[in-house]
C-alpha cells in the first residue's frame, strides 16, 4: 500500500512539473511601438500582431505579422510579415496580383499593393485591413521564392487600440461602421 502511496505521489509530482514548464496560451494582443521621425518631424504609430505559420518557409527566422503604421490618426502603410521572400503565384499571368485567404472560414483573396525593398513584406490596401480587423481568424498563403506556398494563421484581437490611434482614417471609419 505505502508504495502504491509514493508511486502516486511520485507521478503527480512529474505531472505537475511538466505542466509547470509548458508556456501558457494567452490571447494574441496588438503590440504598440511608437517611432519618432525627427527627418520629417512626425510620429508614427505602428501596431504588429503575431502569428504562427502553419506551413512555414524553408528557413524561418521570425514570426510572422501583420503590421499597421499610422500617422496623425491615418494609416500609412499596412502590410504581413511574411519572413520568407515573395513571388507570384506561378502560373498566373494576371495585372492584378492577390494572396489567398481565409476570414473566418469563408474564402477570400487580399489584393497585393506591392512588396517591401527586400521581399518579404506584403503591401495590402485598406480595405482589406478592415475586413481583416472585423475578422476573428485570418488566414493568408503566399508564395516563397524557390519553395511553397506559406501559410501563415492570425488571431484577430479587439480593433480599439489600432482604431484609437487610425481612426480618422476615412476609409477605416466608413468601413468598420458598415458590416
Amino acid at each position: 500500500m505505502r508504495t502504491l502511496q509514493l508511486a502516486i505521489l511520485g507521478f503527480c509530482l512529474l505531472a505537475s512539473d511538466t505542466m509547470a514548464q509548458q508556456p501558457i496560451q494567452t490571447a494574441p494582443q496588438w503590440k504598440y511601438v511608437k517611432d519618432d521621425d525627427p527627418l520629417h518631424g512626425t510620429v508614427h504609430d505602428r501596431f504588429i500582431l503575431e502569428g504562427v505559420y502553419l506551413t512555414p518557409p524553408r528557413l524561418t527566422t521570425k514570426t510572422p505579422a501583420i503590421v499597421i503604421e499610422c500617422s496623425n490618426g491615418k494609416v500609412e502603410q499596412n502590410y504581413f510579415s511574411v519572413g520568407a521572400v515573395v513571388v507570384d503565384k506561378p502560373g498566373m499571368r494576371r495585372r492584378v496580383m492577390t494572396l489567398d485567404g481565409r476570414i473566418d472560414g469563408k474564402q477570400t483573396a487580399f489584393l497585393r499593393d506591392g512588396l517591401s525593398t527586400d521581399g518579404q513584406d506584403v503591401f495590402f490596401p485598406r480595405y482589406d485591413l478592415t475586413r481583416i480587423l472585423k475578422g476573428k481568424e485570418v488566414i493568408v498563403g503566399a508564395y516563397e521564392y524557390l519553395g511553397v506556398q506559406v501559410v501563415m494563421r492570425f488571431e484577430i484581437p479587439d480593433s480599439s487600440p489600432v482604431m484609437g490611434k487610425c481612426g480618422s482614417d476615412r476609409i477605416l471609419k466608413h468601413y468598420m461602421k458598415v458590416k
